[in-house]
């Protein structure tokens, strides 16, 4: 749900907005009336292990922008989803003491994350050397897809199957050129959008890009 922050210089307004700024996780009483779309809150509490902590780093920031981009793109759903809120706050908490070269891979590891709760990620299961990944479908084949041209190189497939075993424990492990970095970004976001999805469109993505 989308709450009103307060734009003002004073004391009190600058701790609200950097208490929600964003990825961070915080609780609150919302003051909802008929007809608002927008709501008023108070009663803050902030979450002492969320990113609110860690503004300090212009790396750090730019994924907390693209992510919250990202989320709030896809969440559109008003409908509670416990596994998807885990998905948010745990990337919260884990932002929060990423530091580093380990913010490199973040994003990354948070859209693998998210494309396993959605229940699109690929079945590695079929893939293998010299098969190719079919963006469309999910699956690997050994010959091109016809009717639609959304697949990877062989090269790219095999990376895939390696890539979709990041976890949080062993994403800074993965070492990826700059130009690698960004081509892995645009086509997963590319396959969101093939499955319903569309993550196109985020204006933060750009910043990220030009940073990792």
């Amino acid at each position: 749900m989308s709450l009103s922050v307060p734009a003002g210089n004073g004391r009190g307004a600058a701790r609200i907005r950097a208490l929600t700024m964003p990825m961070s996780s915080f609780e609150c009483v919302a003051i909802v009336k008929p007809g608002q779309e927008i709501s008023n809150f108070k009663d803050l509490k902030c979450d002492p292990d969320s990113i609110l902590s860690q503004t300090n780093s212009m790396f750090r920031n730019a994924q907390a922008f693209f992510l919250s981009d990202f989320f709030n793109t896809l969440l559109r759903e008003p409908l509670p989803d416990e596994k998807m809120w885990r998905v948010v706050h745990d990337t919260s908490r884990l932002l929060s003491v990423t530091e580093g070269s380990r913010l490199s891979n973040f994003h990354i590891l948070t859209l693998i994350k998210v494309g396993r709760v959605l229940g699109i990620e690929p079945d590695t299961m079929t893939g293998g050397p010299g098969k190719i990944l079919d963006l469309q479908e999910g699956v690997w084949r050994r010959s091109l897809p016809t009717g639609h041209r959304y697949f990877l190189s062989a090269e790219d497939s095999m990376s895939a199957i390696k890539l979709l075993r990041m976890n949080p424990r062993n994403f800074d492990k993965f070492k990826f050129s700059h130009v690698d970095r960004n081509r892995i970004t645009e086509n997963i976001l590319d396959y969101f959008t093939l499955h319903g999805f569309p993550t196109k469109d985020i204006a933060s993505l750009m910043v990220l890009k030009e940073l990792f």
